[in-house]
């Protein structure tokens, strides 16, 4: 399969993240009156078991995100995310407030995490995340590879992907079964 075939799939797939260029005045000024609650909820979804972890190397520590890949990564993979372009990947940290985050950003962090990006782009189980102090030159070849090139993608992964699901019962029937 080719490269463009590959990319083609993956687009299919990804949640669709707006460039800046397609934002209007009015989507930065909900977005501003909504960064709190944003950044909470960023915050929130990091925290998940699935998400704790740097989805590109084995860095117990995540501070930033990749859109449109909806990934949760460490500050190292954050300077490669960067360096390999925004045609690939747009880096913006979630836990400083420097940045504004959209709703269709923070969709695009709950529908993917870093579970379901890992699904689709490392298909091959036996390959290994670097580890939390690989240099820079591991650390560019496992993320060109995984997004760039796409060397290991799952083309049985499902074309929509949903939101999740949480299992969080309704109060009414929590009163009901307490009585």
């Amino acid at each position: 399969m080719s490269l463009q075939d590959k990319q083609t799939f993956i687009k299919s797939i990804l949640p669709v993240v707006k460039g800046m260029s397609q934002r209007t005045p009015d989507d930065k000024i909900l977005a501003t009156e909504n960064d709190k609650q944003s950044h909470t909820k960023l915050r929130e979804l990091s925290r998940l078991p699935t998400n704790k972890d740097c989805a590109d190397c084995q860095s117990k520590v995540t501070g930033w995100a990749s859109l449109p890949h909806g990934v949760f990564i460490c500050i190292n993979c954050a300077q490669i995310h960067r360096h390999i372009g925004v045609h690939i990947s747009q880096v913006k940290a979630f836990n400083t407030g420097t940045y504004i985050w959209y709703p269709d950003e923070i969709s695009c962090m709950e529908l993917m995490g870093n579970l379901r990006a890992n699904e689709l782009y490392v298909n091959d189980k036996s390959i290994e995340k670097p580890s939390a102090d690989a240099d820079f030159y591991q650390r560019e070849k496992y993320i060109r590879d995984k997004y760039e090139y796409l060397k290991s993608i799952n083309m049985n992964m499902p074309k929509k992907i949903e939101k999740p699901v949480e299992n969080k019962p309704k109060i009414e029937k929590d009163l009901i079964n307490f009585w």
